[in-house]
């Protein structure tokens, strides 16, 4: 089996992509599946499946184990780093990387979870799966929910697991399924087994403001905004802990200067709604017990049956 490999956090670095690499090991040492790896060559979160066509991509060359980055190939087991999006990735990989079709993609894990509506059409990671499954590929969206920073613990027993939930999901593939998405909470229960694999739906929810408006001395046209652009890290442990990111300043801001916006998301509305009626037996419910969530998805979206309506409107 041809399995395509894809994230939205791009090639391994601590603090933003610790998981691709322990994935990619695990399923060397337990398949015999043919690995293509195409990653984003940076840092690409919640960019939904987005694709910049005005831009064009370059290809360069990423060897995971001495991680150093070339122009050029220098042996097939080299990774191939894209100038795009994670969408971008699935396709070229699909059309231009791959000498034969794929049978499967793997996108992520995900440097945090991926659960609720939130998230799912935010997400990069679930981006590339729904464009491979575009293409006509089946996809499996991967993400990690961690808590307390603690992004390293239980990534061996994860990986494993994740592998085997692949290949089960795989070999039971429902026809009426594009892409399954799984989130993997990080924790001794599932470690140990303690935990169970669910059936979920997509939690519906709605967030407070995404952005906090900035505020500089001067035009924001020429200088930095005094808050601290917020890290991929920072982002997900607030999103763990239901927290608010925003950040008090000081000082009034200008009436006069354009004003400055930074994305700084509150996640405290998501966690609220977590054991409401609608909630309950969602991937953001399942993983806040401690269970694995996978939900099954069409890559589209699915319209409201009008039920015995007109079909025609008339104004």
């Amino acid at each position: 089996m041809h399995v395509l490999m894809t994230n939205d956090d791009g090639p391994p670095a601590p603090n933003s992509s610790p998981y691709i690499f322990p994935l990619f090991q695990q399923i060397k040492k337990d398949t015999d599946w043919k690995t293509t790896v195409v990653l984003p060559d940076s840092q690409k979160s919640w960019i939904s499946k987005a694709i910049f066509i005005n831009d064009k991509v370059l290809e360069t060359f990423y060897d995971p184990e001495t991680e150093k980055t070339t122009d050029s190939r220098q042996s097939e087991k080299d990774w191939t780093l894209l100038t795009g999006t994670p969408a971008t990735c699935s396709s070229i990989g699909i059309h231009h990387i791959c000498q034969d079709k794929p049978d499967l993609i793997l996108s992520g894990p995900n440097y945090g979870r991926n659960t609720s509506s939130i998230a799912a059409l935010a997400s990069g990671t679930l981006g590339a799966a729904f464009e491979g499954a575009g293409a006509g590929v089946r996809a499996i969206a991967i993400s990690y929910a961690f808590w307390d920073g603690k992004t390293m613990d239980y990534v061996e027993e994860a990986s494993a697991l994740v592998v085997k939930l692949c290949q089960y999901l795989y070999a039971n593939w429902d026809e009426g399924v594009d892409v399954y998405s799984i989130n993997v909470p990080l924790c001794k229960e599932m470690a140990t087994g303690e935990d169970k694999i669910l059936w979920t739906h997509i939690h519906q929810a709605q967030h407070s403001p995404l952005f906090q408006e900035t505020r500089a001395k001067h035009s924001p046209l020429f200088q930095e905004t005094r808050a601290k652009p917020l890290d991929e890290h920072a982002l997900r442990e607030a999103q763990s802990q239901g927290k608010d990111t925003t950040v008090e300043e000081s000082g009034e801001a200008s009436k006069t200067k354009p004003r400055t916006f930074e994305f700084r998301p509150r996640f405290q509305d998501l966690q609220k709604s977590i054991n409401d009626e609608q909630g309950r037996l969602s991937d953001t419910w399942a993983v806040a017990e401690r269970n694995i969530s996978v939900t099954p998805l069409r890559a589209n979206f699915m319209h409201q049956d009008i039920g015995t309506r007109n079909r025609e409107i008339k104004l």
